[in-house]
């Protein structure tokens, strides 16, 4: 930890189920552990897989082509 600088990033892939970090308290244990003893700011991303993003859309469109038919 102490070879990254100011402008550095330490980034954490969790991947998984939303819930298990929402719900349990060991993440919130480890992010004040990071903050407390190393001083750094914590931000969180949530992202998505842009296939399910595209089949949500690609069902609107099947159910707007039978809506008009």
């Amino acid at each position: 930890m102490q070879n990254y600088g100011e402008d550095d990033y330490l980034i954490f892939d969790c991947p998984g189920q939303i819930e298990l970090y929402n719900h349990l308290s060991v993440f919130k244990t480890f992010v004040d552990f990071l903050k407390q003893c190393f001083l750094y700011a914590s931000h969180s991303v949530m992202l998505h897989s842009s296939d399910n993003i595209r089949e949500d859309l690609k069902e609107q469109d099947e159910i707007k082509a039978k809506e008009t038919h």
